[in-house]
């Protein structure tokens, strides 16, 4: 009975795992196909020079709606790491802050819904206070949970350093948005933006080099000793694809004159492939919570070669 209750436990938590990877993906398609149908509207027949400029057109519900609940989803996942955690919690509360504090207006193409500055100002102070809040009770009920398990590494209790970073972030917070309100409303989008990609290009980094640790765990060379796999993986190529799409769009906004949306095609594109790189994950960590559990569920997994003939322990 006992037995039966553990596997079903441990059955539900593994699909809570699968549906929050599947559900961010789904998400970020929730998100595209918003702006996408918007920008083949006929009114007004033009691009907005970013995504988040489409704050300020009929795509405002689902674009806050799909960053906050992306948001959501990174922090309440759990990454194969306490620095993977750490990146994963920053980039889910920059999701909501740029959800929050919008871009600024697009002067070149027609816009609805746009607030006046006043009726702006109170939405940014209101939303942020209110994420403030949010923080605070999340980061005290983590340590609560915390206290009330016993440590047991990964599959014991929370660890404290993805909380140490939330409760450092929830003390300082106040101080920044009041000293600096106006520069938070005005630059914190693009602020916000920026490192939340940051965080996402370093989340992939962390999952190239994870999963090129935990391939080769089990490789030696002929000599006997530890051999570790260059990380020339899937979360490697995912990885330099963004770097490459961040210099790409650069580069191609300073040669080609008249080329204004180049900022729409870097935040697209980066969505995009950070789309690919959960469902990349979803694959690879399908049967397994985190790439811990188990080495023979990993796509890039090395299976050791077989013992030689009578080295077998059984036939000692």
């Amino acid at each position: 009975m006992a037995t039966r209750m553990a596997t079903r436990q441990a059955g539900s938590v593994l699909s809570t795992y699968r549906y929050l990877r599947v559900g961010m993906v789904l998400l970020v398609l929730l998100l595209a196909a918003a702006v996408t149908l918007q920008v083949f509207s006929p009114d007004p027949d033009c691009w907005q020079r970013s995504v988040s400029a489409y704050y300020y057109t009929p795509a405002r519900a689902v674009f806050v709606a799909s960053l906050c609940a992306i948001g959501a989803c990174l922090m309440v996942y759990r990454g194969n790491t306490d620095g993977e955690d750490i990146a994963l919690n920053a980039s889910g509360l920059l999701a909501f802050v740029v959800a929050f504090v919008p871009t600024q207006v697009d002067a070149t193409c027609p816009a609805s819904n746009v607030p006046s500055p006043a009726e702006l100002d109170a939405a940014v102070t209101n939303n942020v206070w209110a994420l403030y809040a949010a923080g605070i009770a999340l980061t005290a009920v983590s340590w609560f949970l915390r206290s009330r398990t016993a440590p047991r590494g990964r599959g014991g209790s929370l660890s404290v350093w993805p909380l140490v970073f939330s409760s450092v972030a929830v003390v300082v917070f106040p101080f920044v948005f009041v000293t600096w309100h106006d520069a938070v409303r005005d630059h914190g989008h693009d602020v916000a933006a920026i490192a939340l990609f940051a965080g996402i290009v370093v989340v992939v980094g962390m999952n190239a080099l994870g999963l090129a640790t935990h391939s080769g765990a089990d490789v030696r060379h002929e000599a006997g000793r530890p051999s570790v796999r260059r990380a020339a993986n899937r979360y490697t190529a995912v990885g330099l694809a963004m770097l490459g799409t961040f210099v790409g769009v650069l580069v191609a906004h300073w040669a080609v004159p008249g080329f204004v949306q180049w900022l729409f095609w870097l935040e697209a594109l980066l969505i995009a492939e950070f789309a690919v790189y959960w469902v990349l994950q979803t694959i690879e960590l399908w049967h397994v919570v985190d790439r811990s559990e188990s080495p023979s569920h990993s796509p890039n997994a090395v299976t050791p070669a077989p013992p030689p003939t009578g080295t077998d322990p059984r036939s000692r």
